[in-house]
């Protein structure tokens, strides 16, 4: 769902296949966060020693370098 709107019908097994190759995991410096999130669609977040952990679902993986 986003907005009240159902994006997907379908058994989840089905959702799950369409996400392979889709989902990044990525670390990103604090400061970049915001910028992240502009550029990519971020479904999770997480502060850890390294920086954030960003969960990113995206055709292409995320730049690195940001």
């Amino acid at each position: 769902m986003q907005r009240g709107q159902l994006r997907f019908a379908g058994p989840p097994q089905a959702l799950l296949r369409a996400a392979i190759g889709k989902v990044w995991d990525w670390i990103v410096p604090e400061h970049a966060l915001e910028g992240a999130r502009a550029s990519y669609r971020v479904c999770n977040a997480l502060r850890s020693a390294g920086g954030i952990q960003l969960r990113v679902v995206s055709e292409q993986r995320p730049e690195q370098s940001e």
